[in-house]
């Protein structure tokens, strides 16, 4: 017994003719005839009662037809629930991302161009972000450090330099290049445990030898450049790129880039999702728009170190 005898069975009581039945179903007769014996002989009972050319239902095969009727209907149901499911799907993303002054710049442009796309946005850590790509709580990672792993594909998408923020009025401001060892005693500024700057910064303090005193821990860039500005202390900050927040008013404090020269400072931001992903059409977009959107920074962050 199977869906397309319930059809058959269906469609050949409505019309109560088994020839014009068989037309509506854009089969033979002598099929129409058959399909219907075998399923009265797989229940057991004549469906129909049959005088002439004209067949009506049986007793029993009124019973039968409520019981297909709603079997029909609760399957054309499930159909369009499932199809829902997927159109809604096919209209969603969610993507996470370690670097919260992306977020804005990112889904301003991808929204302003696809508003009918529906998003789910989660910051967190590095560990965080990379447990929701593998449980497929999200489809995309944006990350600083990239998120890597065997069944990862990893998309770098900016390379981005590092320089040592000081006050205006720092002794090591009027320098364009330093050591990052000249700074070893300084106080840090930097982000909280897990932040991608906040590990690097560690990472290359270690790698110039020291271990820095970070004594204030903040999430947000714009808090730590001001904090620098009115001489709290040093951070280790990309330099002006083009989703950078407008600068402070009083720009004449704004603090002083160095460039490091002995230790190579540069973060690696990247795109990582799972190779066993299948794309919807809304994400295969947001893909592609990130790819996009970031070779334009590349491009206008080298133009804009051209001038350093």
């Amino acid at each position: 017994m199977d869906l397309l005898q319930f059809q058959y069975f269906q469609t050949t009581a409505r019309i109560g003719h088994m020839t014009k039945a068989a037309e509506e179903l854009h089969i033979a007769q002598p099929t129409l005839s058959k399909m219907i014996n075998r399923l009265e002989n797989e229940l057991g009972v004549p469906l129909f009662d049959r005088s002439g050319r004209q067949i009506k239902l049986s007793l029993y095969g009124e019973v039968f037809l409520d019981y297909v009727n709603k079997i029909l209907e609760d399957l054309d149901g499930c159909y369009k629930e499932l199809n829902s499911l997927k159109e809604s799907r096919n209209l969603s993303i969610s993507f996470a991302l370690n670097i919260p002054s992306l977020l804005t710049p990112l889904l301003e442009g991808f929204l302003l161009i696809n508003n009918n796309i529906n998003v789910k946005d989660e910051i967190g850590s590095t560990p965080v972000i990379r447990q929701k790509l593998e449980t497929q709580d999200v489809a995309f990672c944006i990350s600083c450090p990239p998120i890597e792993g065997k069944n990862i594909q990893c998309i770098p998408l900016l390379e981005e330099e590092l320089f040592v923020m000081v006050p205006k009025k720092h002794p090591l401001a009027s320098s364009k290049f330093i050591k990052l060892a000249e700074v070893s005693r300084e106080p840090f500024l930097s982000f909280k445990k897990n932040h991608g700057i906040r590990d690097l910064t560690e990472a290359l303090c270690r790698k110039a030898g020291f271990t820095p005193n970070i004594v204030y821990e903040g999430e947000v860039t714009n808090s730590l450049l001001t904090l620098v500005r009115i001489g709290m202390g040093i951070a280790l900050l990309p330099g002006t790129h083009p989703w950078s927040p407008p600068a402070p008013a009083a720009s004449v404090d704004s603090p002083v880039m160095l460039r490091v020269e002995d230790v190579p400072c540069y973060r690696t931001i990247a795109l990582s999702c799972l190779k066993s992903r299948k794309f919807s059409k809304a994400e295969t977009q947001f893909k592609n728009y990130i790819l996009e959107r970031f070779a334009d920074y590349q491009l206008s962050l080298e133009q804009n170190l051209e001038r350093f």
